[in-house]
């Protein structure tokens, strides 16, 4: 990510201003997960899907973090739950962690 502090301190700001706007949870969640604070970025995506509990993007990203923190059980029940919300992305999320599984099992 080329500007991750910048990027956070937008979002930052962004909820500053709208505490109650689930997307810029998401995008700093996001952020904080490409940096590598993976309990940040799980309790912004967490307070997406308090704020917005039809967000599927957010319960997928969601599962993908909790898969890589290797919390499974709970990992597919947001997978569940984004396919109740959106079941057209059964192609893309299967996809998304299928590769999330190959980049976990390629780690030393």
């Amino acid at each position: 990510m080329r500007d991750a502090e910048g990027a956070l301190a937008d979002y930052n700001r962004a909820i500053e201003l709208n505490p109650s706007q689930a997307n810029a949870y998401f995008n700093r969640a996001f952020v904080l997960r490409e940096k590598g604070e993976l309990i940040w970025a799980l309790a912004d995506y967490d307070r997406a899907i308090v704020l917005d509990a039809s967000f599927a993007n957010a319960w997928a990203m969601r599962g993908l973090l909790k898969l890589r923190l290797g919390l499974e059980v709970s990992a597919q029940k947001d997978f569940d739950q984004c396919l109740l919300l959106k079941p057209a992305s059964k192609a893309p999320l299967e996809s998304l962690v299928r590769g999330e599984r190959l980049r976990l099992a390629a780690k030393p």
